[in-house]
């Protein structure tokens, strides 16, 4: 997808949107990598992946003083 940004910039537009989502796809790998979806189902819906991803980003936000989120 990267290469697909390029190409864009090279056409003489800002990639804005074809960088955007190879960043996202990046994120995505990475967090696969994780192992974050090794639970899910042999074919999960793209509400599976959603729920870990949700999940995942809770799970590593701060908390504050009093202990909760």
């Amino acid at each position: 997808m990267r290469e697909a940004a390029a190409t864009v910039g090279e056409a003489g537009f800002d990639p804005i949107m074809s960088a955007a989502t190879a960043e996202k796809q990046a994120w995505v790998a990475a967090l696969a990598r994780s192992g974050l979806f090794r639970e899910l189902g042999a074919h999960p819906s793209w509400r599976d992946y959603a729920d870990k991803i949700i999940t995942g980003a809770e799970a590593k936000e701060p908390k504050n003083r009093s202990g909760t989120r």
